[in-house]
């Protein structure tokens, strides 16, 4: 069953980018620092040529090295994961709040689109919120008619919450815009790394699967 396609590809692509991004401001200072060594020595050679009584340096003089000023987090997974989560979906929250709808509710209507229903328990982990508090969302939300709640037979005390057709076109601009401000983001990689990155996260989802209730509400 696929669940919350949009809201799935949409978050998990935050991190991977901002991951590159640290990558690539690694590999640029390991190329500057090349390239001072090597520019060094063609220096040296010119004073070997032009001072030929110069005592030659010894073979195994060490080069004084820049200090490493790096960071711990600009290499640390779970950092950069929340950061450029937090960064990059603030930029598209705006539009969910110009729409009417609270970042929460808007999470609740992503995880439901491609879905047959999610119980609270399961919403919960998808939108990122305590259970009590989407608890109350998702009431207000049905007042709202935008989704619909239903008792699971097998349990009677369990309930199933399940987008409805208002609901569904009340997202309608909203999903499109989120998958044109997803693939802003990722046109400077090109397609192929795109569909690369997404499912290198969904591998990485799958490795980690969701536990327990959320303890903190995260910004993203």
């Amino acid at each position: 069953m696929v669940r919350g396609a949009v809201c799935h590809h949409y978050l998990s692509l935050s991190f991977v980018l901002r991951l590159t991004y640290s990558y690539k401001q690694f590999i640029s200072k390991v190329e500057g620092i090349a390239s001072a060594i090597f520019f060094a020595d063609q220096d040296l050679g010119r004073k070997n040529v032009n001072d030929m009584t110069d005592t030659a340096p010894e073979p195994h003089a060490e080069m004084a090295s820049e200090p490493d000023h790096t960071r711990f987090v600009d290499h640390y997974l779970a950092f950069l994961l929340a950061q450029a989560s937090s960064r990059i979906s603030r930029e598209f929250h705006r539009d969910v709040e110009a729409a009417g709808l609270s970042v929460t509710e808007w999470r609740v209507l992503a995880s439901l689109e491609g879905s047959e229903g999610e119980s609270i328990g399961v919403l919960s982990q998808l939108t990122l919120t305590k259970q009590p508090t989407l608890s109350k969302v998702v009431q207000r939300m049905e007042a709202d008619g935008i989704v619909d709640r239903t008792r699971v037979r097998s349990d009677r005390r369990q309930t199933v919450v399940r987008i409805t057709p208002k609901g569904h076109l009340l997202t309608e601009s909203l999903r499109k815009r989120a998958i044109n401000h997803q693939a802003r983001l990722l046109e400077p990689f090109g397609q192929e790394n795109a569909e690369m990155l997404i499912s290198m996260l969904r591998e990485l989802l799958a490795l980690h699967p969701a536990s327990g209730p959320i303890d903190e509400e995260a910004d993203s």
